[in-house]
């Protein structure tokens, strides 16, 4: 009988909605902790696997309601919790392209499906079962490195199991001479937090094939000081840890040092983020061409930064530009043509790791807005060329504002229809509202009785936009500040 023994949650990031039983990996790129995304490949390190079950129930609105909805099935979408399948779990995968037989090393395709494992691949599952793509068969959740899929590589770490029964089950395509198992303190079928190694083949599937492994020996200056199951290492205030592995000497050596004088730590933070040569606001349908750039930084308390921690993403894309940079204050990012045809915040993240594993970030935003025309013309009417033809021209979210207008011929006001109403077009000094023409193509009216044209636009980047144009109903002899609301 398959065993689900997950317990662990984890959120959906920003990456995307992630679908039920596939692959799982940390979201490095998502500020804060315990966010995951879909495997995107044999590259991506896998975690977990997602839970079997949607989060909605299938037709639960249809019940409820007399519309027809239409249901995705995802395990959860961006800011989600849900369950997962870890180490030494027995949970349903989704299999991808060629499907696998039992007994199969799984790796992910792009999709975050099971696929078989190469040489070069990072695995998580082992299958207990055959199937073809797309079906959905038990495996067991493990985690092999590149070189490990195929039969295990020595040395590639330690395997946790709930019970001493899920190690003996674990499949000998997945076993190699000498890899260690640790049973959890709550395992239900003996003595739990125990070390074991796996001895020669042949093996048999019971307890015959395990050895328990020594302690670990602690030393001091050669002399030993103390040997335990485990050894836990404890990172305080103003004090760095350095882990060498030492292979030919059989060990591990920590070198310890203080970095300040005591005192509460201080968590670092960027003061500043932005990309040189990407400025806005830029109207729809601009580009910031592709090409190399530069990101540039400033932090507080920059000792406390881990080194080598900083990524460089893409928000809005999804994508990593830079990642593993040392806290130098700049970096080369290459990015690719970016435009947007209606009004757009983009987003870039710089996120980095304190010394003390805590998560820190910054955003840089560039925004793609509609542009607010207005000016002075003796026509009566304006096509598209009269509107992108009246002198000021700005980048604005939103209509309401004030706009003074020279000239002694008649006042325009142009924006987009798709931002909606305004309250009232007045003289700004006094606050007199401005009578606005009646006769076509004035014939629109606004909820509070304000009359407006239609005029498609095709702006200066090829985008087509429908107008509001507001013209004063007389001409205006002298220059005008309209306070629109």
């Amino acid at each position: 009988m398959p065993s689900f023994l997950a317990g662990l949650n984890l959120t959906c990031s920003d990456a995307g909605p992630i679908t039920p039983s596939t692959f799982l990996c940390v979201d490095g790129v998502q500020p804060g902790g315990f966010t995951c995304r879909a495997c995107r490949g044999d590259t991506d390190v896998p975690l977990a696997i997602s839970q079997p079950g949607s989060d909605n129930a299938p037709n639960l609105f249809d019940a409820l309601t007399a519309e027809v909805h239409t249901d995705t099935a995802y395990a959860a979408t961006p800011g989600q919790a849900m369950t997962t399948f870890n180490l030494g779990d027995i949970c349903p995968l989704r299999l991808g392209a060629g499907g696998c037989g039992a007994g199969g090393v799984l790796t992910s395709d792009l999709a975050g499906r099971g696929v078989l494992a190469a040489a070069t691949s990072w695995a998580g599952a082992v299958a207990l079962q055959a199937g073809v793509e797309d079906d959905i068969i038990y495996v067991l959740v493990v985690l092999l490195p590149p070189g490990g899929a195929g039969g295990g590589a020595p040395g590639g770490g330690i395997l946790s199991f709930p019970s001493y029964a899920a190690r003996n089950a674990l499949p000998m395509v997945a076993r190699s001479e000498g890899m260690l198992a640790y049973i959890l303190a709550t395992a239900p079928d003996g003595p739990g937090a125990t070390n074991w190694q796996l001895l020669p083949p042949p093996w048999d599937g019971t307890d015959a094939d395990w050895a328990e492994a020594g302690p670990l020996v602690l030393q001091h200056g050669g002399n030993q000081v103390a040997a335990r199951g485990t050894i836990n290492l404890i990172d305080g205030a103003n004090v760095t840890m350095v882990v060498a592995d030492d292979p030919p000497n059989d060990r591990a050596n920590v070198t310890i040092s203080a970095t300040g004088g005591g005192g509460d730590f201080a968590a670092p933070a960027f003061t500043a983020f932005a990309i040189a040569g990407v400025t806005g606001p830029l109207e729809v349908g601009a580009t910031v061409p592709a090409g190399p750039y530069t990101a540039n930084w400033a932090t507080s308390n920059p000792a406390n930064i881990t080194p080598d921690s900083l990524v460089i993403s893409d928000q809005t894309a999804s994508t990593v530009l830079a990642n593993g940079l040392a806290d130098t204050g700049s970096a080369p990012v290459a990015l690719s043509a970016i435009s947007h045809a209606t009004p757009t915040d983009h987003v870039w993240t710089i996120a980095g790791v304190d010394t003390e594993g805590g998560g820190f970030s910054r955003t840089y935003v560039v925004s793609w807005f509609y542009a607010v025309w207005t000016g002075d013309s003796a026509a009566t009417t304006l096509d598209s060329n009269g509107v992108l033809g009246l002198a000021h021209k700005d980048l604005k979210a939103a209509a309401p504002g004030t706009y003074p207008i020279s000239g002694a011929n008649y006042k325009y006001l142009a924006y987009p229809d798709a931002m909606g109403d305004v309250v009232a077009i007045a003289d700004a000094d006094g606050n007199v509202p401005v009578a606005l023409a009646v006769t076509p193509p004035y014939t629109n009216t606004t909820a509070s009785g304000l009359t407006y044209a239609i005029v498609p636009v095709t702006n200066a980047f090829g985008i087509g936009i429908n107008y509001r144009v507001y013209r004063t109903m007389n001409i205006i002899g002298g220059p005008l500040t309209l306070r629109v609301s």
